[in-house]
């Protein structure tokens, strides 16, 4: 059966199961980024004239991906545009002519609107060992305008999500998000780009820097500022750099007892610039060295300043790798040096690596590593260094049902203290992508941890289950 046939015998189908993959990397992590772009040929959206827009996968604006909607993450993008057809594209970035949105034209933008539905099942809410079973339903409402315009690009994006809990209300949450991206076309392939950025976050229980009991779970607001800019043309060399502003606020909670756990010595701005010198060996290939600093400053200084300031000395490869693996390949130094003299300064290896491997055309093999310094939930340790390594695999079963398996695999060691937690993550999900009004989506997650040094028991596992439905247009 060609391609196209099996194509219109899907359309024809009344029924599909389907599961989303929903592992994610840590929404906080402290990594540094580039700001960059590409400049490739045209492609334009099914059913209208207008062009999409991609960014760079392999340099991202800072910011949680990996929670977003992968098809209104696609459409969002502003770095200029790049071809896009099954050929040397990984499965869940490519166009679906039939499946894809059309959006609304709002003169010069267009606007896509899509409105989720999700019935979610927990056997362990609290992630705790005695494992407490609840069911929730999670609505959120999103929406991204992007401009249709032949020079510079901007996109405006949010969302609005409620979970409400059937037995244990106080899991019940509001979670919400705004953000602008912008591109400015100056010369060539000169370009400036900025970022602003502000949500509300509900932080995992299920995490490795979180490992605290509450009553309810802790909010955490992020504001992000970031502009940067790319120098491209000069031969073979690309120059990158970005600098970036971030304030943390962290909301108060009460432990199981009724006791105040007041959550305000995580409250912390950050300071960031990183610049990046690439030299490109071919027209899609390039070796790179990167130099990151950043500085964190707390609001409240517990007997000894836990202010910390970072520096990461990356280099590596990115773009086509080789014709069937794509992405960016980064190692080298990351170093921990604290203000007072309280702390030790840490250094070790730095990490960081988001690689596409397209073993067919039907399969995408995608890898993540990445190590960082995160802020924990803990007065007696400062920071733990994270590492997180993720593979996954991306398949299309049919032309509009992908199944996507992965597994993760987590460490954090929390400086100045003999701490640390293990966190083994194993997903299994797929798409139903039904019409260019609907798509499915369900999935199977399994988490164990396993926690050493802390005053009680916080090994937990636990099991998820969900399935939701999308509207859009």
């Amino acid at each position: 059966m060609t391609r196209l046939a099996h194509l219109h015998g899907l359309r024809a189908s009344v029924a599909a199961m389907a599961f989303a993959a929903c592992t994610a990397v840590p929404a906080h992590a402290q990594d540094t980024a580039v700001v960059t772009d590409q400049s490739q040929a045209q492609n334009t959206l099914p059913g209208s004239n207008v062009p999409e827009i991609r960014d760079d996968p392999y340099l991202r604006l800072r910011g949680d991906t990996t929670r977003e909607d992968p098809v209104l993450n696609r459409v969002r993008r502003t770095s200029r545009m790049v071809e896009n057809t099954d050929k040397g594209v990984p499965v869940l970035d490519r166009q679906r002519r039939f499946y894809d949105p059309v959006g609304v034209a709002l003169g010069s933008f267009i606007l896509f609107p899509a409105i989720t539905a999700t019935s979610n099942y927990t056997n362990n809410v609290f992630r705790q060992s005695n494992e407490r079973s609840d069911g929730y339903l999670s609505t959120r409402a999103e929406s991204v305008l992007r401009s249709n315009w032949s020079r510079h690009a901007l996109t405006v994006d949010g969302f609005v999500q409620k979970d409400l809990h059937a037995e244990y209300t106080t899991e019940n949450n509001f979670t919400y998000r705004a953000r602008a991206t912008g591109r400015t076309d100056i010369l060539g392939s000169d370009s400036i780009n900025m970022q602003l950025l502000h949500e509300r976050v509900v932080q995992d229980r299920g995490g490795t820097g979180d490992i605290i009991v509450t009553r309810k779970p802790i909010r955490h607001d992020h504001t992000l500022a970031e502009l940067g800019a790319k120098i491209g043309g000069r031969g073979r060399f690309i120059g990158k750099a970005v600098v970036r502003y971030s304030n943390n606020s962290y909301s108060n909670s009460v432990s199981p007892e009724g006791l105040p756990l007041v959550q305000r010595f995580r409250d912390n701005e950050e300071y960031g610039i990183t610049g990046q010198l690439g030299y490109q060996l071919a027209a899609s290939r390039s070796l790179f060295i990167s130099l990151g600093q950043n500085m964190r400053r707390f609001s409240v200084d517990l007997g000894a300043s836990r202010d910390v300031d970072t520096l990461e000395i990356l280099g590596g490869i990115e773009g086509d790798v080789t014709p069937v693996i794509q992405g960016r390949f980064g190692v080298g130094y990351l170093r921990a040096k604290f203000v007072s003299a309280n702390f030790n300064s840490q250094g070790g290896y730095g990490i960081d690596a988001q690689l596409d491997f397209l073993v067919t055309e039907l399969t995408t093999v995608n890898f993540t590593a990445r190590r960082s310094l995160r802020n924990v939930a803990g007065v007696n340790s400062s920071a733990a260094f994270t590492t997180i390594f993720k593979i996954g695999i991306d398949h299309e079963l049919l032309r509009n049902v992908i199944i996507s398996p992965s597994i993760a695999y987590e460490t954090a060691n929390y400086t100045d203290s003999d701490r640390s937690a293990k966190l083994f993550n194993g997903n299994l999900g797929a798409r139903w992508f039904i019409s260019p009004r609907f798509r499915a989506n369900a999935s199977a997650e399994f988490r164990k941890r396993n926690a050493d040094g802390f005053a009680a028991n916080r090994d937990f596992s636990s099991i998820d289950l969900a399935a939701g439905l999308t509207w859009q247009l």
